[in-house]
């Protein structure tokens, strides 16, 4: 799916919208199953179809959502409207849309491989004047950001197993678990019939009153 965010500050003093494709989030974060089709939840928009160049839209996933009108009068029914879109949006500036983009990237950080880079989106332009054209905006050693040309970054998550989303526990925490879950049975010590002697097995209190007891131990055989 290609994801444009708008007024994306980091790194991006003239709010330029940035590009990435992103195959494996959540669907849940983004889509809404109904009897009627499914919807985009809230803060994604849909892209605008004529905002994506020809030369990217292979990283697009074109797929049919719908989308809900309020009536236009009281009494009538809401409108529904089913249409294809090529990608989505999302505002930066708008507390829902920061927050879930911030779900996202968090998202994409802790599956992906500590040893690999993680991919940022990248710029559509040099500045809002300028034809489209992408650059990944990065920071040089005295501070200064300069715009490298970069293509649109494609992450599959579905070929990563996100670990540190659902961590595997610990060897000593597996033990402490079991033995709280199922404890151990308490020791057991087997008394002698006929003295006080004790074992922990009944085969040893049957050893002793072989050797200390035979003539009781003849007459119960």
């Amino acid at each position: 799916m290609l994801v444009r965010v708008c007024d994306h500050f980091k790194n991006n003093p003239k709010r330029i919208d940035k590009l990435i494709a992103i195959k494996g989030l959540p669907k849940d974060w983004i889509f809404r199953e109904t009897p009627e089709g499914t919807e985009l939840k809230k803060p994604w928009q849909p892209d605008v179809d004529k905002n994506i160049p020809l030369d990217i839209r292979h990283l697009c996933e074109p797929m049919y959502i719908l989308t809900r009108y309020a009536a236009l009068q009281a009494g009538a029914k809401e409108f529904l409207e089913k249409s294809q879109i090529l990608g989505i949006r999302i505002d930066y500036n708008t507390e829902p849309g920061r927050q879930m983009w911030d779900d996202v990237e968090r998202y994409i950080e802790e599956t992906i491989p500590r040893n690999e880079r993680i991919p940022v989106p990248v710029l559509c332009s040099r500045d809002e004047r300028s034809a489209f054209e992408t650059f990944e905006p990065r920071r040089n050693s005295r501070g200064s950001l300069e715009l490298y040309p970069s293509p649109v970054p494609f992450i599959d998550l579905d070929k990563y197993v996100p670990v540190k989303m659902q961590e595997i526990p610990k060897a000593e925490e597996v033990i402490a678990k079991e033995a709280k879950k199922d404890p151990e049975p308490e020791s057991k010590e087997f008394k002698c019939e006929h003295c006080a002697y004790t074992h922990e097995s009944p085969r040893g209190v049957r050893m002793h009153t072989f050797k200390k007891h035979p003539a009781k131990e003849k007459v119960e055989a």
